[in-house]
């Protein structure tokens, strides 16, 4: 028998001296042993794995918040919305294509109803965006829709809602980076803008539909072909 195998036989299995000096020498290696030796301390995966799991709940709860966002915003949409159709309703009988006021009375309101759909897109973005590793991708297309969302709001409405949803972009856009962070996922831009245009494009038309129905005598293309 070798020198090396009566040395580690069961006999002495116990009495076996310390690793050589050049493991020990070694800080990476040192502090597996250290792990090993002491069981009960954390070893380096198990804090990245913690800090991991920290980090996905608060992205979870930062998600959370952004849909009740989502929530408030669309309520006062909504309340905006019916004010200006009330508004609109004169339009039916004294309705001037020539006339800006009346073009962007319009507009307004085909603006709104554009701005709600994308919101409810956006908000089931969110309320569905999976696991963390799928979050970049299903919400990079939702943080071009709120920006654009931002952009028209504020032009259109007095109220505060413009001001919060660009808060929400902001967090959402965090929201991303860490998460492609987390998982490695690698971000898309490309893709992600052309999905949202599509979205965008969709509640266009379902717009102008809405309003060509609502005003059926009204010539009204000039309302709703406006750039966005």
């Amino acid at each position: 028998m070798s020198k090396l195998a009566t040395t580690i036989s069961a006999p002495d299995a116990k009495k076996v001296g310390p690793l050589p000096t050049t493991l020990n020498s070694d800080p990476f290696s040192s502090s597996i042993i250290a792990d090993a030796a002491n069981p009960t301390e954390p070893t380096v995966i198990a804090t990245c794995a913690s800090m991991t799991v920290r980090h996905s709940g608060s992205i979870l709860l930062r998600l959370a918040s952004i849909v009740r966002v989502l929530n408030s915003v669309m309520s006062d949409v909504q309340s905006q919305r019916r004010k200006i159709r009330a508004s609109n309703r004169i339009l039916s009988f004294r309705y001037d294509s020539e006339n800006p006021t009346h073009v962007q009375s319009l507009h307004a309101e085909h603006t709104m109803t554009v701005m709600l759909d994308v919101l409810r897109a956006v908000r089931l973005m969110a309320e569905n965006a999976g696991t963390i590793s799928a979050m970049p991708g299903a919400l990079l297309p939702a943080l071009y829709i709120t920006r654009m969302a931002v952009a028209h709001l504020s032009d259109i409405t007095d109220s505060k809602c413009g001001k919060i949803l660009s808060e929400a972009s902001i967090c959402l856009g965090s929201i991303i980076l860490d998460a492609a962070t987390l998982s490695g996922a690698k971000l898309d831009l490309g893709v992600s803008n052309k999905e949202a245009s599509m979205l965008i494009d969709q509640a266009k038309l379902a717009a102008s539909f809405k309003l060509k129905k609502q005003y059926p005598k009204l010539e009204i293309s000039g309302a709703c072909g406006r750039c966005y």
